[in-house]
């Protein structure tokens, strides 16, 4: 299996999907509108993730021990 960058984008699409440990940056895809709790736990390297307008519901501890405030860019809504 080949290395990934240290910087890149994961394309979320819900379900039982595994986020990997040492993603940066997150889109949520649009088929998505329930993120689950525990979804993105313990991504440490996590500082960004582009949320869209059908996300309705983020259950308790979906982003639980995540990369610090001062670092991420979580309550940033952007389009795409």
């Amino acid at each position: 299996m080949a290395e990934l960058a240290a910087d890149y984008t994961f394309v979320y699409m819900g379900g039982q999907q595994v986020v990997p440990e040492d993603v940066t940056h997150v889109v949520i895809d649009r088929s998505v509108n329930i993120i689950p709790e525990g979804a993105f736990a313990g991504r440490e390297q996590l500082v960004s993730v582009k949320f869209h307008d059908g996300v309705e519901q983020i259950e308790r501890w979906a982003f639980y021990l995540m990369s610090p405030p001062e670092r991420n860019q979580i309550a940033r809504r952007e389009e795409y």
